[in-house]
């Protein structure tokens, strides 16, 4: 078999995420500075109001309680400048008091909105909070024992709150009508009931350095690990045959799950879903025959040649919730197949919302992908033994046999009666999963290691979606702006100032802007927090006219490529010389390495090579610039 494939049935879940030692999360700790520096928060008092009826319906959870959904003050949420909203106090009361919560929230970083979504019919859309605001963050009082994401949209919320010791309450709409819930999943009278089972073949063993944490690992709160998310299309028929729909739901999802990581000090975001708005290629069981086999995983490794990110999963409605991950080395795997996973996240308890169903079996598949076995298996505690009871039976260290149903006989530990962490069976034995709980110290070292020495995983971006300048740069002073797709600037740079913008798409200077005798401003076209690759410096001469049409700046293009893509060379800074371009797969091995003159085009054919990912460097004395290249 080429690939390790790993299986998970998931059941009803509950998620949490471990802060490491006592310490808080990166998006937590800002929070609470935020507030000890007297930032304003802004408030939302009335977006659930207790409903005046309570529906009939089959299958209620206990303990729930219904609510109407102000639509008006989501608009006025929507209608903020994003720097009075990045931070909100949301309560969320019952008004038997059953629910009394202050939540204390702060907005996804801004690189969250800049997934592009494609559809099978042709469509391409950029991302957007122009309709939606996504929020991470914690009860008041209790910012280390939970852990909440919620998700706003023009008709409806949705999110997770999760409480050490309690579990996971689902927030959102009802399928039908436009009233919304909260509930424990642990209240549900019939949770879904998943068979689980395993197909791998495995040796690897943890190092001690690993699962201690004594490896390089700060660089996991700087890098994005990019995913890529396919729906299929079931998904699209079940959501009325809208894309919009299908985006929110899988985002808001996406959403919940990033947030576990978050909590982890690893950090994830959207780079491409891809909506099946035709019939899909996927024919193949989603559930699993006898013997246990993987169908629906292989059948999307083959008709996926690259993905648009880091670690790829394909999102069906077809089945509950199933998963499944093809390795434990999914990061910068030379072979994409390696990289992927499918999750079946259709666990609909009509008609009640199930998100955390779906958040606990992406979230544990992709743990697969970065690194984790199940917290049943007997590779911990650096004596080969299992970190809790779950599960029907203690899972091999070695497993060499594909469909291997054997069992390990290491010491069988109880399951925890606060529920289990993300990685463990503990949905099984009647405790549950708790996302507050996280992955657990030993898992959430051995993922944090894995995205820490990912030579392949970029750095995050930090700077806003759109940004647009207004004020004045005096003598000086020196504006250091960055927005992750357009800068709109109508300012004056004094004589004396430097101003630097620099924006993912667009730089757009507008009637009023002015750069006076002396002043000096650059206009960078580049990634936040990436490579400068395109320099223009302006004065008063040419300051309102476009900027020049020779090749100044670093270009790839077209990318992805079918085969051949051409590079564009920047004209060398003073003292650049021995400039070369060269093209790596992501083992490292040099496929061709050349020199080449400043503000050159060059053609790069990669008929014949595998297909898959490659990385394209530019170097020169004072810098080296990377860029991914998809030869699908």
């Amino acid at each position: 078999m080429k690939h390790l494939t790993y299986l998970l049935g998931g059941l009803c879940l509950l998620i949490s995420l471990s802060s490491i030692g006592q310490e808080l999360s990166a998006f937590k700790q800002a929070i609470v500075d935020a507030k000890n520096s007297g930032r304003a928060f802004y408030e939302m008092n009335n977006v659930l109001s207790t409903s005046k009826t309570t529906p009939e319906l089959e299958n209620t959870p206990r303990n729930a309680r219904y609510f109407d959904y102000n639509t008006k003050a989501i608009q006025d949420l929507l209608r903020q400048e994003a720097t009075a909203t990045e931070y909100i106090i949301l309560l969320l009361t019952s008004n038997d008091g059953h629910i009394d919560w202050t939540l204390e929230l702060a907005e996804v970083p801004a690189s969250f909105y800049t997934y592009q979504i494609t559809t099978s019919s042709g469509e391409e859309y950029q991302g957007s909070n122009a309709h939606q605001r996504h929020y991470r963050g914690f009860i008041k009082g209790k910012e280390a024992e939970s852990l909440v994401s919620i998700s706003f949209y023009e008709d409806q919320m949705m999110g997770i709150v999760s409480i050490t010791g309690e579990g996971n309450y689902n927030v959102g709409k009802l399928t039908e009508g436009a009233q919304h819930v909260i509930y424990r999943d642990l209240d549900l009278p019939n949770p879904p009931s998943i068979e689980c089972g395993t197909n791998l073949e495995t040796t690897e063993r943890y190092s001690p350095e690993v699962l201690q944490h004594k490896l390089k690992s700060s660089a996991t709160t700087t890098k994005c690990v990019d995913i890529y998310l396919e729906t299929e299309y079931d998904v699209y028929q079940v959501k009325n045959q809208n894309a919009t729909s299908v985006a929110n739901h899988i985002l808001g999802v996406f959403n919940q799950t990033a947030t576990i990581y978050a909590n982890e000090n690893i950090q994830m975001k959207v780079s491409q879903l891809h909506i099946w708005t035709t019939t899909d290629p996927y024919t193949n069981s989603v559930l699993c025959p006898n013997p246990f086999v993987t169908p629906i995983l292989q059948q999307f490794q083959n008709n996926t040649t690259a993905i648009n990110g880091d670690l790829g999963q394909l999102l069906t409605f077809r089945a509950p919730a199933v998963g499944v991950a093809a390795s434990f080395n999914g990061l910068c795997a030379s072979n994409v197949d390696e990289s992927l996973s499918f999750a079946a996240i259709g666990v609909f308890q009509i008609p009640f919302p199930t998100f955390s169903w779906a958040v606990y079996v992406m979230s544990h598949e992709f743990g697969h992908l970065l690194g984790s076995r199940h917290t049943h298996a007997c590779v911990w505690n650096n004596n080969n033994t299992a970190i809790d009871g779950c599960g029907s039976c203690q899972e091999p260290a070695v497993v060499t046999a594909p469909c291997s149903s054997s069992c390990n006989n290491c010491p069988r530990p109880p399951a925890p009666s606060g529920g289990g962490t993300i990685m463990s069976y503990c949905h099984q034995n009647g405790v549950g999963i708790n996302f507050a709980l996280g992955f657990g110290t030993q898992p959430g070292n051995v993922i944090r290691n894995s995205v820490a020495n990912a030579t392949c995983v970029n750095t995050c971006q930090s700077c806003a979606l759109n940004l647009n300048i207004t004020l004045q740069v005096n003598n000086g002073q020196t504006s250091n702006e960055e927005a992750s797709n357009v800068i709109t600037a109508s300012n004056t740079i004094q004589n004396g100032a430097n101003a630097n913008y620099q924006a993912g798409n667009t730089i757009i200077l507008v009637d009023g802007f002015h750069g006076e005798a002396g002043s000096e401003v650059s206009l960078i076209n580049a990634p936040c927090n990436g490579p400068v690759i395109t320099t223009q410096r302006i004065t008063q001469q040419n300051i309102n006219h476009q900027l020049p049409k020779e090749n100044d700046h670093w270009q790839l293009y077209p990318n992805p490529t079918s085969g051949s893509f051409t590079v564009s060379v920047p004209r060398a800074k003073q003292g650049e010389e021995n400039l070369r371009v060269g093209v790596y797969n992501l083992m490292g091995v040099a496929i061709m390495d050349v020199e080449v003159q400043a503000g050159a085009q060059i053609k790069i054919d990669l008929t014949g090579k595998p297909k898959g990912i490659y990385l394209v460097k530019y170097f020169s004395k004072s810098r080296v610039i990377t860029q991914k290249v998809i030869y699908k």
